[in-house]
C-alpha cells in the first residue's frame, strides 16, 4: 500500500506497523499512531477505547471464510457436503481464534440446508481433530498431504498456490470485516483522513482486491 498511497498523496509519507491487537492497542494508548486498522471491526470499534478514537470505524473490506483443499484434490471433495463423508481429514483451527468461530458458524449454516443430513456437523467435527493452528498451519497441513480439507478467511487462502477453493452454497454467507479508525491523538488528522479516505476508496480497494479481499459491502 505504501506507494500507492504516497503515490495518490504527494508530500505524504505511509509508515506501516503490525502485530496483535494487543500490541496495537498499547501504540494507540501511548499515542505513537494515527490509524488503527484491524482484519476485526470489532477489534477497531471496541479493542481502542472511544476516547482514542477521532470518528468512527468504518469497514474497510470484506473476507469472507472459503472451503479450499489441495490443488491435487486427493479425497476428490466436489461440494461441502463431502466434509461428513467417512475418512476426510479436516486441518482445524485454534479453538478460541476467529478462524475456527467462523468455520463453525459456516458448518452450522451448511447443517441447516436442505439436503444436509442430520449428522453433517457431528461427522465434519470427527472428521476435525482437536487443534491449535493457524491459518497458516492450515495452509501447511493442506500443502503436505496432511489434510484433505480446510476452512479459511478469502485473504490467507490467497496465500499459496497450493491450495484451490470449493464453492459454498450461495446461501451461506461468512465473513469478517477489517476495520479502520483515527486516533484523537493522530500528528497530523489531515494525513490520517487522507488514508482512511484513500483506503476505503479505489486507490486502497485496488490494493486489497489483488490479496484476496472483496469490497466492504460484500457479504
Amino acid at each position: 500500500m505504501k506507494a500507492p498511497f504516497e503515490t495518490a498523496n504527494p508530500g505524504m509519507t505511509l509508515s506501516l506497523g503490525f502485530g496483535s491487537s494487543a500490541a496495537m492497542r498499547s501504540q494507540a494508548e501511548a499515542g505513537s499512531a494515527d490509524v488503527f486498522a484491524s482484519d476485526d471491526l470489532s477489534a477497531a470499534h471496541g479493542d481502542v477505547p472511544d476516547r482514542l478514537t477521532a470518528g468512527p470505524a468504518p469497514a474497510f473490506a470484506n473476507d469472507p471464510i472459503v472451503l479450499v483443499v489441495p490443488t491435487t484434490n486427493p479425497a476428490a471433495l466436489a461440494s461441502p457436503l463431502d466434509l461428513a463423508r467417512a475418512g476426510v481429514r479436516i486441518a482445524g483451527s485454534a479453538g478460541d481464534s476467529p478462524l475456527n468461530a467462523s468455520t463453525a458458524r459456516v458448518i452450522g449454516a451448511l447443517a441447516a440446508l436442505p439436503g444436509y443430513p442430520a449428522t453433517f456437523s457431528a461427522t465434519v467435527a470427527a472428521n476435525t481433530p482437536p487443534s491449535t493452528d493457524d491459518a497458516a498451519g492450515v495452509i501447511a497441513k493442506l500443502e503436505s498431504g496432511q489434510a484433505d480439507a480446510g476452512f479459511l478467511f478469502a485473504s490467507d487462502a490467497h496465500r499459496s498456490t497450493k491450495i484451490q477453493v470449493v464453492p459454498l452454497p450461495d446461501a451461506v454467507k461468512v465473513s469478517r470485516k477489517p476495520g479502520v479508525v483515527i486516533l484523537a491523538a493522530a500528528g497530523d488528522l489531515a494525513a490520517a483522513s487522507a488514508f482512511v479516505l484513500w483506503l476505503t476508496t479505489h486507490g486502497g480497494q485496488a490494493v486489497l482486491a489483488q490479496f484476496g479481499y472483496g469490497p466492504a459491502g460484500g457479504g
